[in-house]
């Protein structure tokens, strides 16, 4: 890490900031394991049954539970309802309020979806044994690219990529398989799905793996960018 100390960084101050807006609207911290001696949250065991709401869909009320039944608490049904956000296009226009006014804009911290190609169900179910070298040589092929380009974008070593290569079943390091996902300009979709294939994924629990999203989501691919902004937040590089 002391590369970034030497070189002076290319990410501006507006780059940083949204860079932590976008952790700061997306980090999720891990629920703790529960156990014999970690008590459910609170919220999880005090809802009651809901029998208005129920009775408003015509539905039969609930018959006691007979000792070979299993009993439980559910989420109240009109709650999940009414929370239930509608799927509206990208394209649709945003809808006003009676006064005419335009809607609120969406959260600053989400990334509207990128215009990528979508990829057919019947290529996706078609190739679902390819292993991580099986997938990453495939679109290495299908983008016309060379290996030293790939592996020299990635900034991993030749003999590693060697190594992935004539492997089929090789495991990468997650910063080696996002490396390469990087290098080849994949979309969110295609990352997941390339990373995938080598037990990986990026989640919400990772400052650093919002960070590659939000770069992502951005179609920017620089991996001394994006190394600039991990380790601006103290995360792990990416890369071999």
């Amino acid at each position: 890490m002391g590369f970034f100390r030497k070189q002076r960084a290319r990410l501006t101050d507006r780059q940083l900031a949204e860079v932590a807006s976008y952790i700061d609207a997306n980090y999720r911290e891990e629920a703790p394991c529960t156990g014999p001696d970690v008590p459910l949250p609170a919220r999880l065991g005090g809802f009651e049954p809901q029998a208005a709401g129920l009775a408003a869909l015509g539905l039969p009320a609930a018959e006691p539970a007979g000792d070979d039944q299993i009993t439980g608490s559910f989420a109240p049904l009109e709650d999940a309802l009414r929370t239930a956000a509608p799927c509206t296009p990208d394209s649709a226009p945003a809808p006003s309020g009676p006064d005419g006014a335009r809607a609120a804009a969406a959260p600053a911290g989400r990334i509207p979806a990128a215009s990528f190609p979508a990829r057919s169900l019947q290529d996706a179910v078609a190739r679902t044994q390819e292993t991580f070298s099986q997938m990453l040589l495939r679109t290495i092929d299908e983008k016309g690219l060379a290996d030293p380009a790939v592996y020299k974008r990635a900034r991993i070593d030749r003999k590693l990529f060697s190594k992935i290569r004539s492997n089929p079943r090789y495991q990468p390091s997650k910063a080696t398989a996002v490396a390469l996902a990087l290098a080849l300009e994949l979309s969110l979709d295609e990352t997941l799905d390339l990373i995938g294939r080598a037990g990986y994924t990026l989640t919400h629990a990772s400052k650093g793996d919002i960070v590659v999203e939000y770069f992502i989501g951005q179609r920017c691919w620089d991996i001394q960018l994006i190394n600039e902004a991990l380790y601006a937040f103290g995360q792990p590089l990416v890369g071999a």
